[in-house]
């Protein structure tokens, strides 16, 4: 054979090999050999490359089928695959208020409780009082309780939190603006008990928030053990430190 002829013969080879090989280098390249014309590709490979998906053609799983539907098992199985996965942090992706799940490992709060008998008045007597500090703006939400007597006689309470003010005063501009409940003292010394919950939007500092009382009658009406207990919820994304 001449050597023309087996340089021919040599080319040919060559070019055979290219084309041969081509298809498995474009292969390689990705999971799946039915998303390459898919604008959602990359997607699909991450999809891919994090075990979340596993193809549509078992046991070969060389195919996606992106164009197909997805049933319910389908979802039930990609959703658990991606819970276990760990390639998203639900809790910093998903943020609560602009909080991650780390946060509530420190909350801010604070309680009040005042162990001393309080007569109420009409227009309104302070039982129990605390003060938070919040870092930033936000919101406090707050849950207050007291029990309620009266030896003499009968008498309806209204109970209500006052921010940044510790004069209790029973205006509609005080008893309305965080939280307010109504509970009634029976005759003969029998017990009620008032519960309040409520929020209030504050801003980055210290606030005092108090529990007040009024009575309809001016004398004998009695608060037992009040106590208020506010949590700060932060506002949109907490700034980093």
């Amino acid at each position: 054979m001449s050597n023309r002829n087996r340089y021919l013969r040599w080319l040919v080879a060559g070019a055979l090999a290219v084309v041969v090989m081509a298809p498995i280098a474009v292969y390689a390249a990705g999971t799946f050999v039915d998303d390459d014309t898919s604008i959602f590709e990359a997607d699909i490979e991450w999809m891919a490359s994090n075990e979340i998906t596993l193809g549509c053609n078992p046991p070969a799983n060389d195919r996606y089928c992106p164009t197909d539907n997805v049933t319910r098992e389908q979802m039930a199985a990609f959703m658990h695959r991606l819970a276990d996965s760990g390639a998203v942090n639900a809790g910093d992706s998903l943020r609560l208020n602009g909080k991650g799940p780390g946060y509530y490992e420190n909350m801010i709060w604070a309680t009040g409780v005042d162990d001393v008998a309080h007569t109420l008045i009409d227009t309104g007597t302070a039982t129990a009082e605390l003060t938070i500090t919040t870092p930033w703006d936000g919101y406090l939400l707050i849950n207050a309780s007291a029990s309620v007597r009266d030896n003499d006689d009968d008498s309806q309470t209204l109970w209500w939190i006052q921010l940044d003010n510790t004069t209790c005063n029973a205006i509609p501009a005080n008893t309305a603006s965080v939280a307010y409940a109504y509970a009634t003292a029976n005759i003969n010394g029998l017990r009620q008990s008032a519960s309040l919950t409520g929020a209030a939007a504050v801003t980055a500092g210290s606030h005092t928030l108090t529990l007040c009382g009024g009575a309809t009658t001016a004398y004998g009406t009695v608060a037992d053990g009040p106590s208020i207990t506010a949590l700060f919820s932060p506002l949109g994304e907490v700034p980093s430190p």
